[in-house]
């Protein structure tokens, strides 16, 4: 894996466990942000421009 790669692995997976184990951050709020960011946006075809390109809408 290239090194850009492995750091931010690295970051993310580290960041969630110094978050959950600090005191006075909005646990809950920060865990429904994770679970949102892990599933995506919720993107829907809307039509075609006039350049062929699709549009998407969340």
């Amino acid at each position: 894996m290239p090194k850009k790669i492995c750091n931010t692995a690295q970051v993310i997976s580290t960041n969630p466990v110094i978050r959950l184990m600090s005191r006075g951050i909005n646990k809950c709020g920060y865990v429904r942000a994770a679970v949102y960011w892990s599933v995506g946006p919720a993107w829907k075809y809307e039509s075609m421009a006039r350049n062929g390109q699709r549009i998407f809408s969340d």
